[in-house]
């Protein structure tokens, strides 16, 4: 029998020496009661390390001490739940913690990166769970490009045109037909390919 719970629940605990463990959100919750497996998406207001990520876990067990198993999914307020969380907890025996994402240090790096004596159209952030990058659309000795920043700080350049599509900006890579990106009127950047759109990438300011 699998019973599921909608739980919004904000709480702040004291970890080991008496710190203060961050705060978090419990958004969701299912209990698969054949497997005593319980699955929580917990929100955090930043991405933290493992250490401090393992102290929230450690509260949550504590909760729910009566389940064998207890996985919990942490997303950031940037990203939306169920498209791949920053990072999961595996509580059994033990806790053990995996990050999936950019850590908060190298999504700013990544936000920081500027294009010297460019004409910069605008940049963005792309959230898809392991491309997390920066994209920048910009003008250079009057041609247009796209550069794209990941988290280890490497980057590619491409060319791209520009046409008007159905009265949107619409931005062709040279070199890839099959992909192509729209500015929406919200200014958030989407991804299109043969299939229609498929990706919505957030504008920074």
């Amino acid at each position: 029998m699998r019973t599921k719970i909608l739980i919004i629940l904000t709480i702040t605990l004291l970890g080991c020496n008496n710190r203060t463990v961050d705060s978090f959100e419990i958004q969701s919750q299912n209990y698969f009661e054949h497997y005593k497996k319980m699955e929580l998406n917990v929100i955090i207001k930043e991405r933290i390390d493992k250490d401090r990520l393992k102290e929230i876990s450690q509260s949550i067990r504590n909760k729910y001490d009566t389940c064998k198993l207890i996985q919990i999914f942490y997303y950031t307020p940037d990203i939306k739940i169920g498209n791949g969380a920053y990072a999961v907890a595996t509580i059994d025996s033990d806790i053990e913690i995996e990050i999936l994402r950019a850590s908060q240090e190298e999504s700013k790096s990544m936000k920081k990166n500027n294009i010297e004596n460019a004409n910069v159209i605008g940049k963005w952030e792309d959230n898809s769970l392991y491309l997390e990058r920066t994209v920048i659309l910009y003008i250079i000795n009057d041609t247009l490009k796209m550069r794209s920043i990941y988290k280890d700080q490497s980057f590619g350049d491409y060319l791209m045109s520009e046409i008007i599509d159905n009265g949107k900006r619409r931005f062709n890579r040279i070199d890839n037909s099959e992909e192509w990106y729209i500015l929406e009127l919200n200014e958030n950047l989407s991804t299109y390919g043969v299939n229609g759109k498929y990706n919505e990438m957030n504008k920074l300011n």
